[in-house]
């Protein structure tokens, strides 16, 4: 579910490609995700399947997904630890892999588009128009124009992907456990600090 000002998304209606991929990235809209994983491989399962074969191809060592989001599932076995009963989680990465597969998908042209695109109009069944505005939309004005792409995924840890210049020299970031106002803040921090220090 998202909010936003969107539309929900209904079961069995037909949306495009570009309208489920950039209601992911601006809004990290799990319905998105799943209708994606539907619409690329039928089921959710089977895409799950090829997340985790295509994350091992790309070697991305300490990945592994459960679902379509990327969040963990609780699996139906809890472990049961000397402390007590625990619950062993399904989906796992890390930063490393993180910014090796934010590399990858730049190298994607249609994905790295939609990544620098920071509001779009999207018209659907009806017909309908539908404003889309990334939820990091001020970081890319006040970047100064910086930052050209942005992943923000608002999670209880939220996580910040940006990429851009500062200066001349090409920086990707990776921020974790912000909110967003202050994911703004440090990732700014960051290119001021990156042009300050560092030259070609």
């Amino acid at each position: 579910a998202v909010d936003f000002g969107q539309p929900a998304l209904a079961n069995g209606k037909k949306y495009s490609f570009e309208f489920l991929l950039l209601r992911l990235l601006f809004f990290d809209s799990d319905a998105a995700a799943l209708a994606l994983a539907e619409q690329v491989s039928g089921e959710e399962a089977a895409f799950v399947e090829q997340m985790n074969a295509r994350a091992k191809s790309l070697e991305l060592l300490d990945t592994s997904f459960a679902s379509s989001t990327g969040l963990p599932i609780k699996q139906q076995d809890a472990l049961v630890s000397a402390a007590g009963l625990t619950t062993e989680w399904s989906a796992r990465t890390s930063l490393r892999d993180l910014a090796r597969l934010f590399l990858i998908a730049q190298k994607n042209q249609q994905l790295a588009l939609a990544m620098q695109k920071r509001s779009e109009y999207q018209v659907l069944e009806g017909p309908q128009v539908v404003s889309l505005h990334h939820q990091l939309e001020p970081l890319w004005t006040m970047s100064d124009g910086r930052v050209t792409g942005v992943v923000f995924s608002d999670r209880k840890s939220a996580t910040t992907l940006t990429f851009g210049q500062a200066g001349e020299i090409n920086i990707l970031t990776l921020i974790t456990g912000d909110l967003a106002n202050q994911a703004v803040n440090d990732t700014l921090a960051l290119y001021d600090a990156t042009e300050r220090t560092y030259e070609v």
